[in-house]
This record gives structure tokens, sequence and C-alpha cells, in this order.
């Protein structure tokens, strides 16, 4: 009874993203609120009724404001979450703070999820290889060639074009930092989880140095860099889970975190088929999944741990 206490005590926030399959994400923050706080950014372009309406009377889900447009690999989607992030801090204190997409699914039960949170008290579920100090063209553009993804006209789509399959590199790789000497870029997955302290770091990082956050807005993919550049040149850095850095790999399934997907072209959705693969991961959440392909893996994995399987 006492280690059933102690491993329910982890204080636990999810904050999502989402744009997409309100039915998803409805089923997603019910699934997640038995054991957490939720804070929810959905699109500024989404109808946010059919999100919200179905949640009104869960008073642990929270949907924020203001709502950003969020491009694809663009700046926004950092600013999104880092008010999620922001919300969250002004909530409350957590233990630990999950950042999911809207096409995510826990697939271990609530209580095994608080369980490994628990023993993993200090560690930040963060992973990010420096792509400053790589000679390799896959690495060098994501922080030498200047991107516009926040620009949604023609000439500046084209001249970014131009500028990534030329190789035209117009940034020395090096991140400016407001009153500071430049630092390395990282990049890693998008999906992390992270203590209540590195969270607060981040967002009085964010708050405290512009300089650093306009040089995001012309790199890509941002939210796989902006996190990862603070957090490896922070004192959090050594409590990652590889205790740093880690050797450049091509390919973003070789930084899986505490997420399972594949990426062969597009992300693969999983069904009711997959359950079996699924049951034998490690990980603690699946990407991707919806309401249109993914209904029935969903009521099974519910089912089971309903009954305790």
């Amino acid at each position: 009874m006492h280690e059933q206490q102690k491993t329910d005590a982890v204080r636990l926030a999810y904050i999502i993203l989402a744009h997409t399959d309100p039915a998803h994400i409805v089923r997603l923050c019910r699934k997640l609120v038995a054991g957490a706080d939720v804070f929810v950014h959905i699109e500024a372009n989404a109808d946010i009724t059919p999100f919200e309406a179905p949640l009104r009377n869960a008073a642990n889900v929270h949907f924020i404001q203001p709502r950003l447009h969020c491009r694809w690999g663009g700046w926004n989607a950092v600013a999104a979450c880092v008010e999620l992030l922001r919300a969250a801090l002004h909530t409350g204190e957590y233990d630990r703070i999950v950042f999911l997409q809207g096409a995510d699914y826990p697939i271990k039960p609530g209580r095994e999820i608080r369980q490994f949170f628990a023993r993993h008290k200090n560690t930040e579920f963060l992973r990010a290889c420096d792509v400053t100090a790589s000679q390799d063209p896959y690495f060098k553009e994501m922080c030498r060639v200047v991107f516009f993804r926040n620009k949604e006209d023609l000439v500046h789509k084209v001249l970014e074009k131009l500028m990534q399959h030329g190789r035209i590199y117009l940034r020395s790789g090096l991140v400016p930092v407001d009153g500071a000497a430049p630092v390395h870029a990282y990049w890693g997955s998008a999906q992390w989880a992270i203590t209540g302290k590195c969270a607060e770091y981040i967002v009085n990082f964010y708050d405290t140095h512009p300089k650093f956050n306009r040089w995001f807005d012309h790199a890509f993919p941002t939210d796989e860099m902006y996190f990862a550049t603070v957090v490896m040149n922070s004192p959090f850095a050594a409590s990652t889970a590889a205790g740093g850095p880690e050797p450049a790999q091509k390919g973003l399934v070789n930084w899986r975190n505490l997420h399972y997907f594949e990426y062969p072209g597009s992300i693969r959705v999983y069904e009711e088929k997959d359950l079996p693969f699924i049951l034998n991961l490690p990980e603690l959440y699946i990407r991707k999944v919806n309401t249109a392909q993914s209904t029935a893996l969903l009521d099974r994995l519910d089912e089971m741990e309903k009954k305790g399987e």
C-alpha cells in the first residue's frame, strides 16, 4: 500500500498540441485526466467547439488561449508549447510534464506510467544530437539554411527551396544568446517528458532571450530543435536519460524517446491488428492513431486497463 501511495502521488501534467480529429482528442483527454491535469492548445484555424464542448465538465482539462496558427515545422508550434507549459506551471507544481501531439495515445496503464515516472523522478526524457558540430548536409541545413516556415507566400516558399536544395548556407550554425556567447544547436524528437523544474527553466529562458528565440524563426524543424537546444545548453543536460547529447544519427525513428512510432515516409497509423505488437513495446505512448482507423485498437487497450490485464 505504501508503494502504491508513493507512485500514485506523482504530480503529472500533459500538454497537448492538436488541430484535427476532435473525437480522438476528447477520448485522449478523458483517458489522461484520470491521473493528471491536461492542457490543450487547438490550432487557431480549427473550430474549437467540437473539441471543447464535450469536456466542459472535466475540471482538470484546460483549453488555453491565445490560439496560434501552427504551420508544420514553424515557430508557432514552439510558442504554443511554451504557452502550454506556462499554463501548467500557473496551475500547479508538477513532478512531470509530458508533451503529446494530437495523434498520440498511452499504451501502458495509467498506474504503470506513474510508477515509471516515480522511478525516474529527476530524469529529463529528451534526446538530442549536436547539429552545429556536424559536417553532414542532413544536419548542416537545419542550422545554416534560412527557412521561412512561417511565411505562406510563394516568393518565400521558392526562396526557401532554392537555398535548401542548393545548400546555400547563410548562417554559421551557432545560435546567438542574449548577453552571452553563441551556442551549438541541437536536434531530436519533438516528443519529450520533462520535470517541472526543467519546464520552469525553459519558460524563463524563453521569456528572457528574444534574440535566441528569433534565430529559431528561420530554423527547421523548429519544434525538434528549440527545446533540445535550450536543454542541452543548460544544467539539465546532465539529467537527460543519456546524460547529455548523443552521437548524430539520421532519421527521426532513431530518436524515439517514450513514444513509439514508425516513419517509413509518412508516420504509420496503428490499427487493431497491431495490438499484439503494441503490447510488447517498452514505450509508454504510441504515435500515430486516429478515430477512423484506430478506434477498435484503443477500445481494446482501454478495456484491458479496466480489467487490470
